[in-house]
């Protein structure tokens, strides 16, 4: 992205582009304004938050979650919804270079997704 930036373009970056907790920070030389963080909960569901546990690396919750809420209850969903209204916006510059840099979570553990992607799959059928 620094490349990019160096050439002219505009740089923007959102979502989990950098694995945090290990001296990684958001790289502001790379972007042209600051990196967009989404702010939603890892869990929707009460019961989910409420069997939290310490672990070695900190906080650590249920393995999978299913909600019947909208995409953009979770990170994921903020994150798409967030880059196309940046691209959206970058195609009324057409003389501007435009660089985006978009990171998802997901599929990660904890695997936490809306309730209707998770009846796109037949559990059974999962090994």
């Amino acid at each position: 992205a620094q490349h990019f930036r160096q050439q002219g373009y505009r740089t923007e970056a959102m979502g989990k582009i950098f694995h945090r907790g290990h001296g990684n920070i958001e790289d502001a030389a790379s972007w042209t304004i600051p990196h967009w963080t989404p702010k939603a909960p890892t869990y929707a569901l009460p019961e989910s938050s409420a069997n939290m546990r310490e672990g070695r690396n900190g906080p650590r919750g249920p393995a999978t979650e299913s909600a019947p809420v909208a995409d953009d209850t979770y990170a994921d969903g903020q994150t798409a919804l967030e880059a196309v209204k940046r691209l959206k916006a970058a195609a009324q510059k057409p003389d501007e270079p435009f660089f985006i840099a978009v990171g998802f979570i997901r599929p990660h553990l904890a695997f936490v997704a809306p309730q209707k992607y998770w009846d796109l799959y037949d559990s059974a059928a999962i090994p």
